[in-house]
């Protein structure tokens, strides 16, 4: 049971890193082609990952699942522009 949220927490923040790196390299607007380059990203990046990070085959299943890994992207998305202020750069 223990193993659940640190296996959770490493997954969260693979997902986080690579909305950032898509968000860098995409720039602004285009977002469903940023969410298909994140979903397809996690799906091709942590089966790999999955025994140096310690990450259970059950949370690697579920995880890589399109409809899962769509919710879960779209989820951090919202909190991180809740959460950020907006900055109008061009001025």
């Amino acid at each position: 049971m223990n193993a659940i949220f640190p296996s959770i927490l490493k997954i969260l923040s693979l997902v986080g890193s690579l909305i950032v790196i898509a968000e860098d390299a995409l720039g602004p607007g285009t977002g469903e082609q940023k969410k298909a380059k994140v979903i397809a990203d996690v799906q091709a990046r942590l089966p790999g990952l999955a025994g140096q990070l310690g990450i259970p085959e059950w949370a690697i299943a579920v995880f890589t699942n399109s409809g899962v890994l769509g919710v879960l992207v779209d989820s951090l998305v919202a909190v991180a522009q809740a959460a950020l202020p907006q900055r109008d750069l061009v001025k």
